[in-house]
C-alpha cells in the first residue's frame, strides 16, 4: 500500500447522477470449472458446484469435506507440499543431530516426547530450547510451551487445530479444565466474532486472561464464559451437521448468566461488554425480543461508565499502564455499541440519535494518518490456510463510516418531523448518492476484487443492505407514506427506479455471498452476514416470476441461509417464514428452492422444533417488514 496514503476516510463526495458502485462481478467467475469436487460427490459420482458445502451435499444433509491436496492442478498446493517436505527434512536432521550429542538425561527426554506422540511443532520447540527444562513440573511447563499438544476435534474440516490463541480454562470457568478447548473457542471468536463487535479490547483481553488474574478490570469470569458460549456457535460441526458442543454451550451461557445476575447494579466495563457478547448469542439463537431488550440496557448502563473510571483512576493501586488498558477496552466498547445501535435502528426502521463517543475512534496505531501501513495477518481459523494480509485499522474505520452515514440518514427522518417532505426530498436523493458512492472513499485495502477475504465481502454486503433499506425509506417519502414500504408506494417511474434499485442491491448481497461460499466455505463465516441475506431474500420475494436474474440470486441465499442454519436457529426460522410467505401469496419458487425450504422444516420437526412462525423468534421481520404482505402487486 501506498505509504502517502491518509489514514482519515476521505469525506462523501456529492454525486448529482447514479454510479454504477458495483465493484467486482463475479459472472464470469461462476462459470469457472470446478477444480475439485469435495470427496462425497466423487464417492456418488454427482456434479459439486465447488461450495463448502456443496448444494449435492446439503440437499442430503452429508458430510461435505474437500482434500485441497488432492487437486494437483494447483500450483499453491505443489508448493505446499515442497514447503512441508522441506520442513520435515530440516525436522529430521535436527533429530539426527541431537541423537548423536545427546545425554542419557537428554535422550530419554526426547524419546518421551515422541513415545507421547509429540507433534512436530512440539518437537521443534523441544530441539530449538536445546532441551532445557526437562526436570520441571508438568503442568507448569505444558502450559509455558510456545506449541500445545494437538487436540482432537469432532469437526469435518480437519481432524487436529491448533489455535492461534493460547489461553488457560482456569481460574476462568468451571465448566472446563481443558486448555486447548478453551484456546480453540477463543481463536474462534476473535476470528469471526470479533472483528465486528469489538466489546472487549483484543490485545488487552488475552494478556489478561493469559495472567490469569480474576481481579482484573477488563477480563472476569462471566465475560469469558459469555464469549465460550457464543464461540460454541461457531465451532465446527460434527460429520451428521449436529453440533458437537451443544452441552458445553449451555454450560458456559449459564455460567456467565448467573455472573452477569451476581453483578446486576454494580456497573463496570466487564459488565456492559458481557451484555454486548450475551446480545450477538441471544439474536443468532433467533431470541432477537429479548437480544434487543439487553442492547437497550447496555446502552443505557454506557452513559454511566465515565463515572466508574473516574472511581477507578482515584483507586491508590490503578497504575498509568493498567489505566491505559481500561480506556483502550472503553474506547472499543463505546464505538462498537454506538455503531450497532445505528445499524439496528435502521432495520427496525427505528430513529435512533446517538451522541458520538466523545473518545477518537480506536485504531491501534496512534499515528492515524497512514492506516495502509499495517502488516497484520489474518487466518479463516481453523481452516488451515496460509495467512492473509489484513488491516483491521482500516476495517474498522470502514465499518464506522458506514454508521455515520446511518446517522445522517436518521438525523434527517428527524428534521422531517417538523418539515415539509417534499422540501426534504433534495437532502435525501443527496444523501442516498453519498451512500452508494460510500465504497470510493474507503481505503483501498477494503476495497472488493475476486479473492477478497469474508470480513471484506461482508463489508460490502453491508453496504448494499444500508441501500436496500434507503431506498425503500426514500419511496415512502416521495408516496407519502409514514413506513418504508415500497408495496404502500403511490404507482409512479421513481417508484419503480428504487424498486429496480432494491432488486439490483440484492443481486449483489447474493453474488457477494455465493462468492464467499466458493472460495471460503460456508462452514465458517461471519455471523454479520445473516442480515443482508434475509432482507435480500425477501426484496427477491416480492417480485421473483418476472426475473429470471432474481430467481438465480433467490436460490443462491436460500443455499446461504440453509448452510447457516445448521448452526444459527435464526436462519431456520427466515427459511421457514420464506417458505410460509411464498405459499400464502401463490409465489413459484425457482427449481430446487422449494426443496430446501421443505428440508428445513422438516428437519425443524425431526428436531422437535417449533415451526410456527411467531415461535422463531424474527420480531424484526414480522413487524417491521411490511413488504411480506403480498396480496398487493408493484
Amino acid at each position: 500500500m501506498a505509504a502517502s496514503s491518509p489514514q482519515e476516510l476521505a469525506p462523501f463526495a456529492d454525486v448529482d447522477g447514479d454510479q454504477d458502485t458495483r465493484p467486482f462481478s463475479r459472472e464470469s467467475a461462476s462459470r469457472k470449472k470446478v477444480s475439485l469436487a469435495c470427496l462425497a460427490c466423487r464417492r456418488r459420482r454427482t456434479k459439486c458446484d465447488g461450495g463448502v458445502p456443496c448444494v449435492s451435499c446439503l440437499s442430503r444433509n452429508s458430510e461435505c469435506v474437500k482434500d485441497e491436496n488432492d487437486d494437483g492442478r494447483r500450483k499453491l498446493v505443489v508448493k505446499r507440499r515442497l514447503e512441508i517436505l522441506e520442513k520435515d527434512r530440516h525436522l529430521l536432521d535436527d533429530l539426527l543431530g541431537a541423537l548423536r550429542v545427546a545425554g542419557p538425561n537428554q535422550m530419554n527426554a526426547l524419546i518421551s516426547k515422541i513415545r507421547a506422540n509429540a507433534d512436530t511443532q512440539e518437537l521443534k520447540a523441544f530441539l530449538k530450547d536445546g532441551f532445557t527444562n526437562i526436570g520441571a513440573d508438568g503442568d507448569q511447563d505444558r502450559r509455558q510451551q510456545s506449541y500445545r499438544r494437538h487436540r482432537h476435534m469432532l469437526g469435518r474440516i480437519q481432524d487436529f487445530v491448533n489455535p492461534p490463541l493460547q489461553v488457560p480454562a482456569r481460574p476462568w470457568t468451571t465448566v472446563t479444565d481443558d486448555d486447548d478447548l478453551v484456546s480453540h473457542l477463543m481463536s474462534l471468536w476473535f476470528t469471526w466474532a470479533h472483528l465486528w463487535w469489538h466489546w472487549v479490547d483484543e490485545e488487552e483481553f488475552i494478556k489478561a486472561m493469559q495472567a490469569g488474574d480474576t481481579s482484573s478490570l477488563i477480563c472476569t469470569p462471566y465475560l469469558v464464559n459469555m464469549i465460550l458460549a457464543d464461540a460454541c456457535l461457531l465451532d465446527t460441526l460434527a460429520d451428521d451437521g449436529s453440533e458437537p458442543n451443544l452441552e458445553l454451550r449451555q454450560q458456559f451461557y449459564n455460567e456467565g448468566k448467573k455472573g452477569l445476575d451476581d453483578e446486576e447494579g454494580h456497573v463496570s466495563l466487564a459488565y456492559v461488554a458481557a451484555l454486548g457478547v450475551q446480545w450477538t448469542y441471544l439474536n443468532t439463537n433467533g431470541q432477537d425480543q429479548l437480544g434487543n431488550m439487553i442492547l437497550y440496557q447496555q446502552a443505557m448502563l454506557v452513559k454511566s461508565l465515565a463515572k466508574w473510571r473516574a472511581k477507578m483512576e482515584k483507586n491508590p493501586d490503578m497504575t498509568r499502564e493498567r489505566l491505559h488498558a481500561v480506556d483502550a477496552s472503553l474506547g472499543r466498547l463505546e464505538w462498537t455499541l454506538y455503531c450497532l445501535n445505528l445499524f439496528v435502528g435502521l432495520a427496525l426502521e427505528q430513529v435512533r440519535i446517538f451522541q458520538r463517543p466523545s473518545r477518537e475512534i480506536p485504531v491501534d496505531d496512534p499515528d492515524r494518518r497512514n492506516p495502509c501501513n499495517e502488516h497484520g495477518e489474518w487466518r479463516p481459523y481453523p481452516v488451515p490456510h496460509t495467512p492473509i494480509e489484513w488491516h483491521p485499522n482500516c476495517h474498522y474505520l470502514s465499518y464506522v463510516s458506514l454508521a455515520a452515514v446511518i446517522t445522517a440518514d436518521e438525523a434527517l427522518y428527524e428534521e422531517e418531523r417538523t418539515s415539509n417532505p417534499q422540501k426534504m426530498m433534495s437532502k435525501f436523493q443527496r444523501l442516498f448518492q453519498k451512500v452508494k458512492s460510500w465504497p470510493e472513499t474507503i481505503p483501498a485495502c477494503m476495497k472488493m476484487h475476486e479473492h477478497a477475504m469474508p470480513h471484506i465481502i461482508a463489508l460490502h454486503a453491508l453496504h448494499s443492505w444500508v441501500i436496500i433499506t434507503m431506498s425503500k425509506q426514500t419511496a415512502s417519502l416521495e408516496g407519502d407514506t409514514e413506513k418504508p414500504s415500497l408495496l404502500t408506494t403511490a404507482e409512479s417511474p421513481e417508484k419503480e427506479r428504487w424498486k429496480d434499485i432494491c432488486i439490483a442491491e440484492s443481486i449483489r448481497i447474493s453474488g457477494l455471498l455465493e462468492m464467499m461460499r466458493q472460495i471460503w466455505g460456508a462452514d465458517h463465516f461471519p455471523v454479520i452476514i445473516i442480515q443482508p441475506a434475509t432482507i435480500a431474500a425477501f426484496t427477491l420475494l416480492e417480485d421473483l416470476e418476472t426475473r429470471h436474474d432474481s430467481q438465480q440470486a433467490f436460490y443462491k441465499l436460500c443455499i446461504i441461509l440453509r448452510a447457516a442454519s445448521r448452526r444459527f436457529r435464526v436462519c431456520r426460522g427466515v427459511l421457514r417464514l420464506l417458505d410460509k410467505t411464498s405459499k400464502d401469496n401463490n409465489i413459484s419458487l425457482p427449481s430446487g428452492c422449494a426443496d430446501l425450504l421443505a428440508e428445513t422444516n422438516n428437519a425443524m420437526q425431526l428436531d422437535g422444533e417449533s415451526t410456527r412462525v411467531d415461535d422463531l423468534g424474527l420480531d424484526y421481520l414480522l413487524e417491521k417488514w411490511d413488504d411480506l404482505d403480498l396480496d398487493e402487486a408493484f
